[in-house]
Order: structure tokens, then sequence, then C-alpha cells
């Protein structure tokens, strides 16, 4: 148990230090000014990080010089952080966004990647319209969202872009640009978005099959309701990544029409996965006294995807938002459920404590990513539920393989049992046979004696 635990914990630091290995020195704009003349085209994307002028309830001219109202405004946080008035910007609204970049000497074709933006924009460079995604407006009844991600060709080369970016939000809680835009040599921002969704595929197809397996392992063997739940819960982390997840691929695989269910479908996910989880730990390690953890969260999940399902957009926006905060409370739990389990020596509790470390972490990072509380980092995203799942699908298939060992065993002593049955069953019948030969002998001759 310990060598599988080292094993774990050694595959998370190499993957630790490749991702921190592969990360490269970049430049960060001042009061929407990004200075990348030192910037490596060939080598690696740029992302547009750093303070982006904002301009709140105002869609600028492209060409209309900065007005004096402007404020700073980081990319990869929500509008929402900033103050106005002493108070708050609601995440209903609209804004514009600029930035000036200036670029080193270059005969590149370069692209900018945009991902998903909450959740209408249109896009601007040097005064010339390139896109819009979903219906900017400044009015809720003219809005229109659209989760769709975007690469933009910008032609001609360049050694200054003037970027302007019109973003209206009526829709989700995160309002404006929460996921930083990446600027680079075509070839290498295609090569950054087709990585990201063979990656995600990859997810995709991996959990799927863990899912179908664990169903087929409950099909045989029905007293293992750990497998059965186990195979919910990857569906529920199917969900997230199918919407949630660079890439977005439901959004891009349909048409904006469907882009507001589909926001409404995703926040089925992570209450999904919060039930299902409980109910595998509480199979593994726990009894009836932690009834009502089962219960407490079955009325977290009813309460979530109803309000995510079926409530108006302004609170369904509003209250899966805290939702979502609730969720670390029983991340949480089962953590220490799990210590409890690790110290009452369980089977298999270590091991899958320490891959429950992560997903944790990992979660619970996100969730403060999400809230505009954890700031400068990228999200970790549902990869880290690798870690978590392989070390569960390994505990619960050694535990039924022990079972189907222990009843083969257990058949084999029982044909062993009844194979000596046989025999003696046998020698009793050929004893029984030569006693019957010998009594009609005997009778025979005190016949033929008495005749």
């Amino acid at each position: 148990m310990l060598r599988q635990c080292k094993v774990i914990f050694v595959v998370m630091v190499q993957s630790i230090l490749i991702s921190c290995g592969q990360t490269i020195p970049q430049a960060f704009a001042q009061d929407g000014l990004l200075n990348a003349q030192n910037w490596y085209i060939p080598r690696s994307n740029l992302e547009l990080r750093g303070e982006w002028r904002f301009f709140w309830n105002e869609f600028l001219d492209a060409n209309e010089v900065d007005r004096p109202d402007k404020m700073s405004l980081s990319a990869g946080k929500h509008w929402t952080s900033l103050r106005k008035d002493g108070q708050s910007l609601p995440s209903f609204g609209y804004g514009t966004y600029r930035l000036n970049v200036l670029l080193p000497d270059n005969r590149d074709t370069l692209a900018l990647y945009i991902p998903v933006m909450h959740t209408a924009y249109r896009v601007y460079v040097d005064g010339e319209f390139l896109y819009e995604n979903g219906v900017v407006s400044e009015f809720e009844s003219f809005h229109k969202p659209s989760f769709h991600t975007k690469v933009i060709a910008l032609r001609g080369h360049r050694k200054h872009l003037r970027i302007q970016i019109d973003v209206s939000n009526y829709t989700h809680k995160i309002a404006g640009m929460k996921e930083v835009i990446q600027l680079g040599r075509i070839d290498n921002i295609y090569a950054h978005v087709s990585g990201a969704y063979i990656f995600n595929w990859f997810i995709i197809f991996f959990l799927s099959i863990l899912s179908i397996y664990h169903f087929f392992l409950y099909n045989l063997r029905q007293s293992e309701k750990a497998s059965f739940y186990l195979g919910f819960l990857y569906l529920g982390i199917l969900i997230m990544i199918l919407t949630l997840a660079e890439g977005r691929i439901l959004f891009n695989m349909l048409p904006d029409v469907w882009c507001m269910l589909i926001i409404r479908l995703s926040g089925i996910g992570l209450p999904l996965s919060i039930y299902m989880g409980a109910r595998v730990l509480y199979y593994l390690f726990l009894d009836h006294r932690f009834d009502i953890l089962i219960t407490v969260s079955k009325i977290y999940v009813v309460s979530y995807i109803f309000t995510s399902l079926f409530s108006p957009n302004e609170y369904m926006a509003e209250w899966t938002y805290r939702f979502e905060f609730v969720s670390i409370f029983f991340i949480i739990v089962g953590l220490l459920l799990t210590l409890r389990a690790v110290i009452y020596r369980k089977k298999d509790s270590l091991l899958y404590l320490t891959s429950l470390i992560l997903i944790c972490f990992g979660s619970i990072h996100d969730t403060l990513y999400n809230g505009n509380y954890a700031i400068g980092l990228h999200p970790l995203g549902y990869y880290s539920v690798i870690f978590f799942l392989i070390p569960q699908t390994y505990i619960l298939t050694r535990s039924i393989v022990q079972i189907f060992k222990s009843e083969e065993k257990i058949s084999r002593a029982l044909i062993k049992s009844n194979e000596e049955l046989e025999n003696k069953v046998q020698e009793r019948t050929v004893e029984l046979q030569k006693a019957n030969r010998w009594k009609a002998n005997f009778v025979s001759l005190m016949s033929h004696d008495l005749r």
C-alpha cells in the first residue's frame, strides 16, 4: 500500500515539475499597455495578462480616444471585482476593454485565441471590426450569449496592436474576461487549441470507458454498490469537462440557440459528482451512523440542480455561484472522513486519501479562482481528477477481483469436497455390491444344501 502511495506522489511531483519547467517568463500589461518587444514569437504564445483599460456601461467607438473615466481591470478577473461609487459592479451589464500591445519586428502571421468571454463580445483591432460572438447589446432583451471559442487571424505585419473588446453579460455570474486571451503565430495558436481538444477528448474517452467498466462490474456483482455510484461519478465529471473545460466542447459543437440550455445543464455536473462521491465514500469506509451525510448531500444536490435548471436567469446566475462555494464544505468533509478511515486502518483508505488530496486541492482552487479569490494562476481544471479516479478504480477493481478469487477458492473447495464425497459413495457402492454378491452366493449355497 505504501509503495502504491509513493508511486502516485512521484507522478504528481513530476507533473508539477514538468509544468513549471515549461513556464516561460512573460510580460504583463500596466495601465493598458503591454510591452512585448522582448517576446520571442516562434517559441511560445503571449498571454495578454495584466491591466486592461476598462469602461463600465460604455461601448466606445473603436477609433475614439480613451475617456478620463477609465478603470484598470486585470485579465483573469471579472468586473465584479471593481468598485464604483463605493459599490462593487454588478454581474449584469456591459463595458469596453482596451489594450495596446508593442510587438518585436516579425514577418509571421499572428492570430488571437479568444476563449470564453462572459457572455457575448465584439473584437476590434486597430479600429477594424473583426468578429462578434453572440449578440452584444446594452439591453438584456437584445443580448444573446455565446460560449464559442475563436481563433482570429490578423492580416499584415504589425509592430503595434490596439485591441478593443466590447462585452455584455446578462446570463452568468462571472462577467467579462475571466479567461486570458492569447496572441501568437497562427500555427502555434492552432497547435495549442488542437492540443487542448485532443487532451479533452482523451479524458472524455477514458472516463467513458471507466464509467461503462464500473457499471459492468456492478452488473456482475450487485452487492458492490460503490462501483455503481463511481460510474455515475464519472458521468458527472464528463458533464463538467464537456461544458466547462477549455475548448467548451458542447458549446462549440452546437449553435448559439443551445447556449442557455447548455449553461443550465453545466450546473448538473458538480452536484452530481458531489453526491456520487459521498455515496462511494459511504460504501467504502462508513456505516449507518453517517446516513445524515447522504441525506444532507441529497438535499444540496436536489436544490442545486433545481436552481440550475428551472430558476430565472438572474437567480440561476447568483445561486448556482453560491452553491459552488458550498461544495467546498462537502469536499473538506469527505477529506476528513477519509482521514478518519486511515486512522481506523480501513482497507485501501491510505491510497484513497492520497488520491483525494489532489482533487480536493484542485476543486477548492478552481472554486476560489472563479470567485476572484485566487488571482494570477491558471485554473487547474478537471484534469487532476485522473489522479483520483485511477486509484479509486484500482481499489474497487481489486476488491471485486479478491471477491471473485475468494468465490473461486470456495468453489474449488466445494468441487473438491463433492469429488471426495463422490469417491466415498463409489467406494461404499463397491463394498455394498460385494456384500450383495456374498449374500447371493450364501443364499444360493444354503438353498442347494436344503434341497
